[in-house]
């Protein structure tokens, strides 16, 4: 007899999904109000990918995944070349 398997169910909020520099695949965080996400997303973008799933509300997607853009890293001034 085999046993039922229950979904994992997502709570109503907004989420985005967090990943390490190397992976695609990380862990999804749950906000209670879209500027709640805005602000998490801020944080992690300087060093991690971000993808923003969303709203998800009654088991549903109210808005499409969007995926993330390269992560924002200092980039090293250019060195002027001395004229000889």
């Amino acid at each position: 007899m085999a046993r039922e398997l229950k979904r994992n169910s997502l709570k109503n909020g907004f989420y985005i999904e967090v990943c390490s520099m190397g992976s695609r695949q990380g862990i999804k965080i749950a906000s209670e109000t879209l500027q709640e996400m805005l602000k998490q997303q801020d944080a992690y973008k300087a060093n991690k990918y971000v993808i923003v799933w969303g709203e998800h509300k009654d088991g549903k997607w109210l808005h499409e995944k969007k995926m993330p853009a390269e992560p924002t890293v200092p980039k090293a001034p250019k060195l002027k070349k001395a004229l000889i």
